[in-house]
């Protein structure tokens, strides 16, 4: 190999020696600055990606105090909220039972029904919809109205028909002639009304 090196003519031999090194810089140098290149660009990602986070941290920290200010009002909100809905359905029996004792504490004199609406089975699970039905005085169902509508919390009147109640005409005993009033206009002793409500209760992850 020595003889053979010294055979070639020093142009032959700067040409074999280039070639070699460019051969040694192929095969080991080249794969380890591709490699350094590759990590040098990996963490200059990490890097440019920890500064972005680090500023997004920062804007965090200025806007904290307008956030929790928002979530104070938020909270507020929400308990006023909830001042205005009834416990969750949890029981729709319970739940009817519930509001036919509120609604005859109401009107104790009104002589109140209490049924479901028909509609119920396509109203969500934190509403309940009712028909009310009762008759008395004038002055009972006024009172009791005003409850309904002032009452936390909130009962909402969807639909609400009155009729008066006139007195019935009385027959004497055995024969079919009417009695005849002193007056043409029949006398109104009461009313009646028919009501359908509806009231809004609170979720069952919220009331548990």
């Amino acid at each position: 190999m020595k003889k053979l090196i010294q055979k070639l003519s020093r142009r032959e031999r700067i040409a074999l020696l280039v070639c070699a090194v460019v051969l040694f810089l192929g095969v080991f140098v080249y794969p380890l600055i591709k490699k350094a290149s590759t990590h040098h660009k990996e963490q200059k990602e990490l890097l440019e990606n920890e500064v972005a986070l680090l500023e997004n941290f920062n804007k965090v920290l200025q806007s904290a105090p307008v956030v929790q200010k928002q979530n104070k009002q938020l909270r507020e909100a929400l308990r006023k909220v909830d001042r205005l809905l009834f416990p969750p359905i949890k029981n729709p029996v319970m739940t009817k039972t519930m509001m036919i004792k509120l609604l005859k504490e109401f009107g104790p004199n009104l002589n109140i029904t209490v049924s479901l609406e028909r509609s119920l089975s396509r109203s969500s699970s934190n509403q309940m919809s009712l028909y009310v039905r009762g008759n008395g005085r004038y002055s009972d169902l006024i009172r009791f109205l005003h409850q309904v509508e002032t009452h936390r919390p909130l009962i909402v009147i969807k639909k609400l028909t009155l009729s008066p109640i006139k007195a019935r005409r009385r027959y004497s005993r055995g024969r079919r002639r009417s009695y005849k009033p002193k007056s043409n206009t029949p006398k109104i002793t009461g009313i009646s009304f028919n009501m359908s409500i509806q009231i809004y209760c609170q979720n069952k992850e919220n009331g548990s």
